[in-house]
């Protein structure tokens, strides 16, 4: 079965990644760059979970 978004999160990575031409540091700072101007919701993963109910 063919999965839609695991392919598309794969395409935009490839695209981040080929704008950086292999510069890690140029990677960081535009993803950098695109958590501080962002408008959309973010995940924190460092935050404590809230419990889930049944």
């Amino acid at each position: 079965m063919k999965d839609e978004i695991l392919e598309e999160l794969w395409r935009v990575k490839d695209q981040i990644s080929d704008e950086a031409k292999g510069n890690t540091q140029a990677l960081f700072d535009r993803l950098r760059n695109i958590k501080l101007t962002s408008t959309q919701r973010m995940v924190n993963r460092t935050a404590p979970r809230k419990p889930q109910h049944a």
